[in-house]
């Protein structure tokens, strides 16, 4: 028996390099030497290894129960070690006797390092304090051959060597060949077959044969791993020469491991090499536990639908299906169905305008709802061209029809059958609004089906149904309107389920559908959503539900119910009142909507001491730069300059000031990226502002300056360090996001016009685009800026070299601005440059509009080659070839 001894936690990390019955020596090994002897593998678990050749063996485990402490932790490290699927290992201090926990971190490093490249081990070795000598080792010779490059001089691969010379005889053999296995993945074949070399004449020098269960599959796997660097260095002939030879009928017998395994590269290899058309093809073949269902695994189908070949796709989806069907794996079998479903829904979308198959678009309908998994709704299933060829109200109704039949899975087939009508809602084309109809109505219905008692299958149906109905109005709001009544009657049957999620899901659903009910639904959610309120204290109401209730009973459409009822708009006024005065949480949202309540309130509260306290909360919040919300409480003393006085839009200025000054800190505050929102309330508040505090202009610039001040600071910091436009998120982003970016540059770009500083903005803007992660929104921010009234730019340079999506963002005003005023020789090459730069990065639907104002010009000239070009282009683009083309073919005859 080989003895892995203190070398363990190495072995850990290279375990990848084991035969299972090694990988059990391995495990039971480190659970004695972590536990100091007290738990054995058997007490861990029950197992079972294979009577088969030692390197083809597989080793069974169950975890057993009831375990704690110390024994949930080594069990959470055999169930990494066998499911070798790098998974990360969460250790924590608290559960392990304080005797243990030095070598129980020890065992988690090793997996990490298990998992490190050469990008990444500078952050293993940053962290690793102590632990093993034997892994220490190896992730510092990691670390030292990374900082190698391709070279393959004796020196340098003597100096890899020797880091590791400390190691025992097996254990430096196993991590020469990880290294070079490093080396090859970081792209870098002469250093890698160099470190090979090194490992074979490690190997061939190894005389203890305690070790060779180890050393001859190390030995086999250099050879081949060699084989490929040669084939990179070289051709292939050379690869098919190193592996022909074990190729051989009887090498299967005495080594089959390189039999098996490098059984494909030969094929492979001598079929690229042959000079004939044909190779004969004299591979192993593995029947591999055939009667285990996990090992029928959908590799091969996935390969093949990732490259299109949709026939041996199909075929292996079934393969794979029928025989997980036959072992009775009912959980394997649903993921085979839903990709084989996802896969039929591929091609027949592929075939379009040369197929139409039905019953094949039935067949993967049948698979997809009968998976009953949720990700087996992928975008194949909606793309436009096949939701309009296939989805009929015969389609709907088989659809319904799969997802009903067994009470069983119902559930879990309706919530599919949810996702994949909001997915063909996404694109039917608008004219279809009575299928529309039938998927909104079949969706409501369910929406109205008992919760039941199951806390995650009795809640899933119905929130799936209303999250889908506030999806629908998000995205297809047309949709909406005919079928509010059943949504209605869907949302207050959530409410009346009196589950803490389904009123949350309604409630968001009458929001985003309120511009579509009638007045009378109108009121119906209003006062079902009115008595939620006023049936919890706002002390202990959670915001979850307060907060969009209170926007809807606020919402204009509600709003102009009160005007006609003045009974319900003082009710309405008076619980936005007592939970804004409550409840901290909604202190902000009062001050803002305070304006709209005040007339319907019975007596005159504006100065009432409760408004007044939550008035100095929000001023206290306003200054706390470090908080997260600081930038919604800067915005709503903004937003209302008449009660906060001029203290308290002093408090605000000085709190964006201080938010805005965390940029060049080496923290920056976490609402540093939405500080942009407060900035845009000021910009649109400025009169109100002014006329509340009765400032006068100077007054005025004396506030905002040093506002401007600090935005030149921002942008700035924000050119050397784009993250300023990262939101917060777990894990930490690593880019801006691009719609802050355009965000900031369109908000601090109107606010520039209109505190009269554009220049001196528009240059710290114009700055911070040298760095190539905010150009490309800063340039689109310039571009709406034009839709918000800044000047028209129509210089023919400039147009010629903006990106794509500034170009079409401005488009539609710069036409507008063409169009109304008289043809001259600047608006001819303003024009010219348009179609030149539609030519070179269309087509797009926008262009129509470029081609019938320059069809009103002059002749205009251009390159023949740019026409082609396009033309090429618009011939495959089947949405935008039959509308464009006409223009296209006109103006082509205009510029010859």
């Amino acid at each position: 028996m080989i003895s892995f001894g203190n070398d363990a936690p190495a072995w850990v990390a290279l375990s990848h390099f084991l035969s299972a019955g090694l990988v059990r020596e391995l495990c039971a090994a480190t659970i004695d030497a972590t536990s100091d002897g007290t738990i054995q593998l058997g007490d861990l678990c029950i197992e079972q290894i294979s009577v088969a050749p030692p390197h083809l063996a597989t080793w069974t485990i169950r975890l057993k129960t009831g375990q704690e402490g110390l024994a949930t932790y080594l069990q959470n490290v055999l169930r990494v070690l066998t499911w070798q699927s790098d998974a990360r290992l969460h250790y924590d201090d608290n559960p392990i006797p304080e005797a243990f926990r030095e070598r129980c971190r020890t065992i988690a490093s090793a997996l990490e390092l298990a998992t490190v490249d050469f990008s990444s081990i500078s952050y293993w070795l940053a962290s690793t304090e102590g632990g093993s000598a034997s892994l220490n080792v190896i992730g510092k010779s990691i670390g030292v051959v990374a900082a190698i490059g391709d070279g393959a001089d004796p020196a340098t691969i003597r100096m890899a060597d020797e880091a590791l010379a400390s190691l025992a005889p097996p254990l430096r053999i196993v991590a020469t060949k990880h290294l070079g296995d490093l080396a090859l993945e970081a792209d870098r074949p002469s250093l890698a077959g160099a470190l090979y070399e090194t490992t074979q004449r490690l190997c061939e020098g190894l005389s203890d044969r305690t070790w060779s269960e180890i050393v001859e599959p190390v030995a086999d796997m250099t050879l081949q791993s060699l084989a490929t660097v040669s084939g990179m260095a070289g051709s292939l002939k050379t690869t098919y020469a190193m592996l022909g030879a074990v190729q051989a009928p009887e090498i299967l017998v005495s080594r089959p491991l390189i039999a098996l395994n490098a059984a494909l590269a030969a094929m492979h290899a001598g079929y690229q090499s042959a000079d004939g058309l044909f190779f004969q093809d004299v591979r192993a073949c593995v029947l591999d536990t055939p009667l285990l269902q996990y090992s029928h695994n959908l590799g091969a189908p996935l390969d093949h639908w990732a490259k299109k070949k949709f026939t041996d796709a199909h075929r292996c989806f079934w393969a794979a299906l029928r025989r997980l069907n036959a072992l009775g794996g009912a959980t394997l079998s649903t993921e085979a169905m839903g990709l084989y479903g996802r896969s039929l829904f591929d091609e027949l979308y592929e075939q379009i305008g040369r197929h139409r198959q039905q019953d094949r678009f039935d067949l993967a309908l049948r698979l997809v709802i009968s998976s009953g998994r949720d990700d087996a709704v992928g975008p194949e299933a909606s793309r436009e061209d096949l939701v309009d060829a296939y989805v009929t109200q015969e389609v709907i109704g088989l659809a319904t029809e799969v997802a009903e039949r067994h009470s069983g899975v119902r559930r879990e087939r309706l919530n599919v059958l949810v996702k994949l009508f909001v997915a063909w809602l996404g694109t039917l084309s608008a004219e279809k609004d009575q299928l529309a109809r039938l998927l909104i109505d079949a969706i409501a219905k369910l929406a109205q089906e008992s919760p039941g008692d199951s806390l995650i299958q009795g809640h899933s149906l119905p929130k799936t149904s209303l999250v889908a109905i506030k999806e629908i109005a998000r995205k297809r709001p047309e949709f909406v309107h005919s079928a509010s009544r059943i949504i209605a009657d869907a949302i207050l049957a959530g409410f009346a389920a009196q589950r803490f999620d389904l009123i949350v899901a309604g409630l968001e659903a009458a929001v985003g559908c309120a511009v579509a009910f009638a007045p009378d639904d109108l009121a119906r959610l209003a006062d079902a959503t009115l008595t939620i309120l006023e049936n919890r204290l706002p002390s202990e109401s959670a915001w979850p539900i307060v907060s969009p209730a209170i926007t809807f009973i606020a919402c204009d459409e509600v709003q102009a119910l009160w005007a006609e009822n003045s009974e319900f708009g003082s009710r309405c006024a008076q619980t936005i009142l007592r939970h804004g005065l409550g409840g901290a949480t909604e202190g902000t949202r009062l001050l803002a909507l305070l304006d709209e309540i005040l007339p319907h309130l019975d007596a005159p509260v504006a100065q009432d001491e409760r408004i007044q306290e939550v008035v100095r909360t929000v001023r206290d919040g306003a200054l706390k730069s470090n908080h997260s919300g600081v930038t919604g409480n800067i915005s709503v003393l903004f937003a209302t300059p008449a009660l906060a006085g001029r203290d308290g839009i002093d408090d605000a200025v000085r709190g964006l000031i201080a938010l805005l000054g965390t940029a060049t800190t080496q923290r920056h505050n976490i609402a540093i990226a939405s500080a942009y929102q407060p900035l845009n309330t000021l910009t649109y508040r400025l009169d109100v502002i002014a006329e509340a505090l009765s400032l006068s202009p100077s007054d005025l610039d004396a506030l905002l300056d040093p506002i401007v001040s600090a935005l030149e600071q921002f942008w700035r910091a924000a050119r050397h360090n784009s993250l300023l436009f990262a939101p917060f998120a777990i894990p930490l982003p690593t880019a801006p996001n691009l719609i802050t970016v355009q965000n900031w540059a369109f908000v601090t770009l109107g606010f520039a016009r209109r505190a009269g500083v554009f220049d001196r903005l528009r240059k710290v803007v114009e700055e911070a685009a040298d760095n190539d992660q905010l150009a490309r929104p800063i340039a689109l921010a310039q571009a709406v800026r034009m839709t918000a009234g800044d000047p028209i730019s129509l210089d023919p340079d400039a147009i010629c070299l903006e990106r794509r999506e500034p170009f079409y963002a401005a488009l539609g005003e710069r036409l507008t601005y063409i169009a109304a005023i008289p043809t001259s020789e600047h608006t001819t090459r303003a024009v010219s440059a348009l179609v030149e730069r539609c030519l070179a990065l269309g087509p797009n639907g926008l262009d129509a509009g470029v081609f019938v104002i320059a069809l009103r010009q002059e002749a205009i000239e251009l390159p023949t080659a740019a026409f082609k070009s396009y033309q090429q282009r618009l011939e495959r683009n089947r949405a935008l070839m039959q509308g464009l083309f006409p223009l296209f073919r006109s103006l082509t005859k205009q510029s010859v």
